[in-house]
């Protein structure tokens, strides 16, 4: 991974956030984050907890339309149900499901949307 001027954001725990200005090329940068538990942060985030099915993926799929095509978008949801919408909402509509896990009651699903490079 090559970076140049670029500022990345990392989740450190539920909220505190630390972030990077990476002012020259960083190689292995990804790897080195992923090895001591930084979690990548989301281009656009939709906090869709305490919604019932199938209000969270009717939510993004609004959200979707006004992003980018290869951003991220991380939702964060209490539905058990989600797990199942949000794996067939990536497969249908061509994103890529980068990431889905719990946090006690919170699932946190981080999503690269169809149409990037």
């Amino acid at each position: 991974m090559n970076i140049n001027d670029s500022a990345l954001s990392f989740e450190v725990g539920q909220h505190r956030t630390i972030e990077y200005q990476l002012r020259q090329n960083v190689s292995g940068f990804s790897e080195l984050a992923e090895s001591i538990g930084l979690i990548p942060m989301a281009d656009s985030q939709l906090d869709a907890t305490g919604m019932k099915c199938p209000i969270p993926v009717l939510k993004a799929r609004k959200m979707v339309r006004g992003l980018a095509g290869g951003s991220t978008l991380e939702i964060l949801a209490t539905d058990p149900g989600s797990v199942p919408d949000f794996e067939a909402f990536c497969a249908t509509g061509g994103h890529e499901l980068l990431e889905h896990s719990r946090d006690g009651e919170v699932f946190r699903f981080l999503i690269r949307l169809a149409g990037g490079e």
